[in-house]
């Protein structure tokens, strides 16, 4: 017995969420400035300094990240369409090239990183030790801001890789009994209730009934996101054109100076 059966439609505004992530990002609005406040203090102090250890830093790295995360905006921005339009494949397609780009940001960064490393450019290093002061200034504070510019990155990737496993799951459930394990129910009935307690669906089992297989078709899926109720993703969207965002100033404030 395969009996599928639709629930009705559910609009939640999840007005915890909305107001949660807006907090985060004042918070994180604080934090960000308070640093890129530091880093203005140093260079008027140390310009030249600060120019000078600004050209170590490849500008064609930090370039080619800026054109992937401008990339990563537009795509979850068009899986957020593709959600309001009810298209969940292409939804899923956006949500995975936000997820490559967001990886290949910290790949290239990690590259950056690496070369910088091999060079003796790192804090405490023996080569930075002998530098002016503003120099090492320059380096503490880069491989503090970009280093967790990266980790917001990271919690964005697997934020979308969960959003994006949460849209994948089956919108169902499945009862099976085996009546010819359990005889006692023969020739009783079954019904299935809401969560009101009203009957939606009957069957009566005789002697020949051996196995029911109850498959339940949700629509929309509870706890999952659609068209109907997407605001996960529009928050993670909001997070991710956040970080985004920060790029902006970062790049122009490492790579540019010089």
């Amino acid at each position: 017995m395969n009996t599928p059966f639709a629930l009705p439609k559910q609009h939640q505004e999840h007005r915890g969420g909305k107001i949660g992530i807006r907090i985060f990002i004042f918070v994180e609005l604080l934090i960000w400035t308070g640093l890129f406040l530091l880093y203005t203090m140093f260079r008027n102090q140390y310009a030249h300094d600060f120019q000078n250890a600004s050209k170590s830093i490849y500008l064609l790295l930090g370039t080619i990240n800026t054109f992937i995360l401008l990339t990563s905006s537009l795509t979850m921005s068009l899986s957020m369409v593709a959600i309001r339009q009810a298209n969940q494949k292409l939804c899923l397609v956006f949500l995975g090239f936000t997820i490559a780009l967001g990886f290949a940001f910290l790949i290239i960064q990690y590259f950056e990183w690496a070369s910088q490393i091999d060079l003796g450019r790192y804090p405490n290093s023996e080569w930075l030790q002998i530098q002016a002061d503003g120099v090492i200034l320059f380096y503490g504070i880069y491989y503090t801001m970009t280093g967790l510019y990266g980790l917001h990155v990271l919690a964005g990737i697997m934020l979308l890789l969960a959003l994006g496993k949460n849209m994948m799951g089956c919108p169902c459930a499945e009862y099976h009994w085996d009546i010819s394990q359990n005889p006692q129910f023969q020739g009783s009935t079954i019904a299935f209730l809401d969560s009101q307690g009203n009957k939606i669906w009957t069957s009566e089992l005789d002697a020949t009934t051996k196995q029911v297989l109850l498959k339940i078709q949700y629509h929309p899926a509870p706890q999952r996101i659609h068209a109907a109720d997407y605001t996960p993703l529009k928050n993670a969207g909001l997070y991710w054109q956040w970080v985004s965002m920060i790029w902006l100033f970062l790049f122009p404030f490492f790579y540019l100076i010089r």
